[in-house]
């Protein structure tokens, strides 16, 4: 487990899933497959604070799904991070389609675009009205200045 840590590459819970990947083809647990968890704090902040906090219960394929998890959680993470391009990473990430969508919309948004966004805004709106609502309800944060004038069309 150590080695395959070691050499692995990546974000830490990347590395721990190598590192676990490493003592499942060793044997694994002795009492069999059953759920698998990861849980990676970050170095300075709150005792609270979590970077990563995901389990998977139980299962034979446990650990399968716990990576794509932890792939799931830092895609969202990596967006939310993001100043630009969130829509591309949310891509590559393979993120669900009808967030990329919405990515794509604060992209245009975060660039002052306010005919594309209104655009975009739009097209999430004939999936659910409540897009708007969430827009608006985001309208203050100072990321998005021009979301007070998207929304209010």
């Amino acid at each position: 487990m150590g080695a395959a840590f070691e050499r692995a590459e990546g974000t830490l819970a990347q590395r721990l899933l190598e590192a676990l990947d490493a003592a499942e083809a060793t044997g694994g647990d002795w009492r069999g497959r059953g759920g698998a968890a990861i849980l990676v704090v970050p170095a300075e902040g709150s005792p609270w604070d979590r970077v990563i906090d995901l389990r998977v219960e139980e299962g034979e394929g446990s650990l399968a799904e716990l990576r794509r998890l932890v792939d799931r959680a830092e895609g969202y993470r990596s967006t939310n991070r993001a100043q630009h391009g969130r829509a591309e990473l949310g891509r590559a990430a393979g993120l669900p389609a009808r967030h990329v969508d919405w990515l794509a919309f604060l992209d245009a948004a975060a660039d002052g675009d306010v005919p594309l966004a209104r655009e975009r805004l739009r097209r999430l709106e004939r999936v659910h009205p409540g897009w708007r609502d969430y827009a608006r309800a985001l309208s203050g944060h100072p990321d998005f200045p021009a979301l007070e004038e998207i929304v209010a069309e």
